[in-house]
């Protein structure tokens, strides 16, 4: 699988996996790749509106919202006075604002222990369970 995804329309890079698999593009919001989908699974003809999504309170203000284009993990192991050396991954991720927003691209670099680990595929876990229901049933307003 290549390591990144650049869209002929607006020639952007991708380097989220998924992307990458199903050649879709985040800043055109559609699949531009030659494996592109054949079906819109948001049905944006049938429902002649602009894509993006709808919550419970008022629209989703993206602003602030950045886009994963990096993510690399490494094994690794840190010194404790009290433990000695413990497991541990270094997580980096690397983010471009989402959609046409101004900004620079920002690195994080955590040094994660089991514990922390656990904890984010708690919460991921969760996370993904609810973006399922929503992609499922769509977010309404109510």
């Amino acid at each position: 699988m290549p390591e990144r995804f650049t869209c002929p329309r607006c020639g952007r890079t991708s380097y989220n996996r998924t992307d990458i698999a199903e050649g879709y593009c985040a800043w055109c919001h559609d699949w531009t790749g030659p494996q592109r989908r054949t079906e819109d699974p948001f049905n944006r003809d049938e429902h002649n509106s602009a894509p993006g999504l709808r919550t419970t309170v008022a629209a989703l203000d993206t602003t602030d919202v950045r886009q994963l284009s990096y993510l690399g993990t490494d094994s690794t192991a840190m010194h404790s006075r009290s433990k000695g050396w413990l497991p541990a991954v270094m997580l980096t991720i690397d983010s471009v604002p989402l959609t046409d927003a101004e900004g620079p691209e920002q690195r994080l670099k955590l040094m994660l222990t089991r514990s922390d680990v656990e904890l984010l595929l708690e919460h991921l876990s969760g996370a993904w369970t609810g973006a399922q229901a929503d992609a499922r049933y769509g977010l309404r307003e109510q």
